[in-house]
């Protein structure tokens, strides 16, 4: 499988004319958009489920955050 991958990557860079470096920032990019696009979705089951306001304290960047789920939307705070 880790051969396949490698294969794959090395074929796509060829293709594409770009560095490893390139590709792995590209890969690294959506995955992030993803992880948000899932937390802003599930925060917002949530607050739907629960009627009110929900906050998740968690660490982003080794930072902590406060991800909020409200009546506005989603938002990330960084903890003062």
């Amino acid at each position: 499988m880790r051969l396949l991958f490698s294969i794959i990557l090395a074929a796509t860079v060829l293709l594409i004319g770009c560095s490893p470096e390139a590709y792995k920032n590209s890969a690294d990019r959506q995955v992030q958009d993803i992880l948000k696009d899932r937390k802003e979705k599930t925060l917002g089951y949530v607050h739907r489920l629960w009627g009110h306001e929900v906050v998740l304290e968690t660490s982003v960047n080794g930072k902590r955050t406060f991800l909020t789920f409200g009546d506005r939307g989603f938002s990330a705070k960084a903890a003062k």
